[in-house]
């Protein structure tokens, strides 16, 4: 299902702080020692990213991201920096790398997430008259933008110069449509769509079979422990280094090792990429059968048979 777009931009403008100034007041918070201060002001910038009512330049998002980044070390916050460090990668992965002068704890953060990711790149494809900027970077019709999977910013531009602007978790390849220059909306889908099931027929009454109550609970469960295996491997993965092993039998300094090792990340990238997937789908899954079930599931009757229906 696509992810669609509609802003009053008139109204926001007046509510959505500026990033540049958001920036400029934390980095101030941060070096006069009110570091909690300016962390809480960042978790704010990011919050409003998504009401922008003027474009995001891409340097301006970097320093965003990386200020967060260098704020969250400074409290011992290492969720907060890896956070951030992965916004930073999404926004561009080949030019992420913080300048010298933020140290080199969140620099080696970098080095090692953009080593992991670059390679899963999806592509942004424009459809419409629209201007499109991604990251603050720009696309349209004719230049396709290959991006690494994460949160990305989204601005389109119309004819009359307003921004409209939205945060989204992309993972797949998606299509931007905007329309003609005039339209007010944004709608972003996947490249690979499904077939929307058909209406449900008229239901006279309502059943809950308990195996369905059973069901829904033992897949949020199933759920439960794949995103709980996915977050477990992640913390390791984060953790490893992945220097001084042995990969599929090419030890250190063999000829094999590099691309051995390079291997050796993607794979257990991939393997918590498919718990955490496993574990959100089966608890989307084990939610919507336990909803199903406390709704009750629709009953039909043709005046000689009944029948129980239910749509997934």
């Amino acid at each position: 299902m696509g992810l669609i777009l509609f802003l009053a931009s008139s109204a926001l403008a007046a509510d959505c702080p500026n990033v540049q100034d958001t920036i400029a007041e934390a980095w101030r918070l941060f070096d006069d020692a009110e570091v909690a201060a300016s962390k809480a002001l960042l978790a704010e910038a990011n919050e409003n990213l998504g009401c922008q009512t003027q474009l995001v330049a891409a340097d301006d998002l970097l320093e965003l991201y990386r200020l967060d980044g260098l704020v969250s070390l400074a409290l011992d916050d290492p969720k907060g920096a890896v956070y951030a460090t992965l916004r930073a990668v999404a926004a561009d992965h080949l030019a992420a790398a913080p300048p010298p002068e933020y140290g080199p704890d969140l620099a080696d953060l970098y080095d090692i997430w953009v080593a992991r990711l670059k390679e899963s790149t999806i592509t942004l494809e424009v459809k419409g008259g629209g201007a499109v900027y991604v990251d603050g970077r720009s696309t349209d019709l004719d230049s396709p933008l290959d991006v690494v999977e994460g949160e990305h910013l989204v601005q389109v531009v119309d004819d009359m110069g307003i921004v409209r602007s939205l945060v989204a978790d992309l993972h797949t390849d998606q299509i931007l449509y905007t329309g003609t220059l005039a339209e007010s909306s944004l709608r972003l889908e996947a490249v690979e769509q499904t077939v929307d099931s058909p209406p449900e027929e008229p239901s006279r009454g309502r059943a809950r079979p308990l195996g369905l109550a059973i069901a829904g609970a033992a897949t949020l469960g199933l759920g439960a422990t794949g995103v709980t295996l996915g977050y477990l491997g992640e913390r390791r993965w984060a953790l490893d280094p992945y220097r001084g092993e042995t990969f599929f039998d090419c030890a250190p300094g063999t000829g094999c090792y590099a691309d051995a090792r390079a291997q050796a990340i993607r794979r257990d990238a991939n393997q918590v990429r498919a718990f955490y997937g496993v574990g959100y789908g089966l608890s989307a899954v084990g939610t919507s059968l336990l909803a199903t079930w406390a709704l009750g599931l629709p009953v039909h009757s043709d005046g000689r048979t009944v029948g129980i229906s239910a749509r997934f």
